[in-house]
């Protein structure tokens, strides 16, 4: 876990496990890294998958065509209905030599249903994602004490803090989550806890919701100085 969830498993085949097959040893045959992040500027949720060969023969990979969407029921909306899609990008049939890897996508997004789907380039979002990590996360504030354990919950503290920004009609709003508070503010949350958390921080979207929150509080607009 690094800014992104990384999981690395294996596939591995062997003879019908029968008569004198049955003490076989299965062979691994395909190594599957899975890389699972949120965009950084777009309603959408990727995931990268790469598969290797990690055997001495040819193996074929299928990737099938896939692209599902689900339409919200409109009374549920504040904007009426919707739309939620989840797309393969990468699919076909490809031979991979021993060592050798292909890479496939899936893009989970979400839109309103007269705005158009996104396409977008996974391997920017990644890009993105990990200069976020780099620039905002690992360059300032770094907590280092004799414990790694409470120094790597500070660094996901930082990354939970930080990401949890949502950009709304009423300008970046911190939402502190809990499956019901998104894009939103829930007062003592933003003004005691988050906000002055910010500045130490150095994070630009951060102070800028910060100051957007404490605008809303006594009615001022956002947009007044």
């Amino acid at each position: 876990m690094n800014g992104m969830v990384r999981v690395i498993s294996s596939f591995s085949v062997s003879h019908p496990n029968i008569g004198g097959a049955v003490k076989t040893d299965p062979k691994q045959t395909i190594e599957m890294e899975r890389t699972f992040f949120p965009s950084m500027v777009n309603p959408l949720v990727c995931e990268k998958y790469r598969l290797k060969n990690i055997s001495n023969q040819e193996v074929t990979v299928y990737i099938p065509n896939f692209s599902q969407t689900i339409q919200s029921l409109p009374e549920k909306g504040k904007d009426g209905s919707y739309v939620i899609n989840c797309s393969l990008m990468g699919s076909g049939t490809f031979k991979l030599a021993p060592h050798s890897d292909a890479t496939f996508y899936l893009q989970f997004q979400a839109h309103r249903k007269n705005e158009e789907l996104l396409h977008v380039d996974v391997e920017k979002e990644l890009t993105r994602r990990l200069d976020y990590i780099s620039e905002h996360i690992d360059c300032s504030l770094i907590l280092d004490t004799p414990d790694e354990t409470i120094n790597r919950e500070f660094r996901f503290a930082k990354i939970r803090g930080s990401e949890s920004i949502f950009r709304t009609k009423g300008g970046l709003m911190h939402g502190p989550g809990g499956e019901s508070y998104y894009a939103a503010i829930w007062a003592n949350d933003q003004a005691e806890y988050i906000n002055p958390f910010f500045p130490f921080l150095g994070y630009d979207k951060g102070n800028e919701s910060a100051f957007n929150s404490f605008n809303h509080f006594p009615g001022r607009g956002v947009n007044e100085e």
